[in-house]
């Protein structure tokens, strides 16, 4: 009975790593802080940089808000302030989102979003992004791709849980954030799981 249950264990952990649905842009409700500053004019300030090291973290948000719907942002078409930048997602926001200048050409003004959100199982895909981005789970740096740059995209595998997405717009726009989400666990592939993971349970309890 116990290799039974170990066995099914194990096939719905296999299973759970080896299938995948397609999906969009990411979707659901976030937390934007809003942090925003005068550069130095020089692409390597920190204040510059899409991590955890910015200056700007460090003093208080211009605005914090709700934001519910897709992290799919652009400007142009959008006008170059945070609201319209914001706006081009089609989302709804609760709270107060700024109508400041996004960012100005000589790294001038400069502004850092701190989007937070959660996923309930691991997500697989790419981050569209001009200028530079980082992604966090707790101390944990998924992928850092802080500096100013063209738009690009940067590959990432997120596990399930709370993660920080840091964004810097620099320079002038265009401005492009999009949270692409190519893989995600099946809805089958869970239920495998969770069944995989009783049977572990089960037997951890057996031998107690």
């Amino acid at each position: 009975m116990k290799k039974f249950l170990l066995a099914t264990a194990a096939i719905g952990l296999m299973a759970a790593g080896s299938t995948v649905a397609h999906a969009g842009v990411l979707t659901g409700t976030f937390t934007i802080s809003v942090y925003q500053g005068v550069g130095n004019g020089n692409s390597s300030d920190p204040m510059e940089q899409a991590n955890q090291a910015n200056p700007l973290l460090l003093t208080a948000p211009v605005s914090t808000f709700t934001y519910i719907g897709a992290l799919d942002f652009q400007s142009p078409p959008g006008p170059n302030t945070v609201a319209g930048f914001i706006a081009s997602g089609g989302g709804t926001t609760i709270g107060t989102v700024p109508t400041t200048i996004l960012s100005t050409g000589g790294f001038a003004d400069t502004t850092l979003l701190k989007i937070t959100g959660s996923t309930p199982h691991w997500l697989q895909g790419t981050i569209d992004h001009d200028d530079g981005v980082s992604l966090y789970q707790g101390a944990t740096t998924i992928f850092d791709s802080a500096g100013p740059t063209v738009s690009i995209s940067s590959p990432y595998f997120l596990p399930a849980g709370s993660f920080e997405l840091l964004y810097v717009e620099a320079n002038g726009l265009p401005a492009d954030l999009t949270f692409n989400v190519s893989a995600v666990p099946e809805p089958a592939t869970l239920a495998v799981l969770g069944a995989g993971l009783l049977g572990l349970t089960m037997v951890r309890r057996r031998r107690v």
